[in-house]
């Protein structure tokens, strides 16, 4: 997240924001702790936009990329 500070986004959530364990429906999903924490949650409303979206992309593009370089 700190590596796209211009995207709104989320480690859990709305419901789950008090705790640091995974969201249930995550974990009933099938994922484990471990992913459950390592997933974003990303919220799209009436107003987003195409450009929005590829913003995002663009945004989660470079973040991985560099996170995997900095492994």
């Amino acid at each position: 997240m700190a590596a796209m500070p211009e995207i709104a986004i989320s480690t859990g959530s709305a419901c789950n924001s008090a705790t640091l364990e995974p969201s249930h429906v995550l974990r009933s999903m099938g994922l484990s702790r471990q992913e459950g924490l390592s997933s974003l949650r990303v919220s799209f409303g009436r107003t987003t936009s195409d450009p929005d979206i590829i913003a995002l992309i663009d945004a989660l593009t470079r973040a991985i990329s560099g996170l995997r370089r900095s492994t």
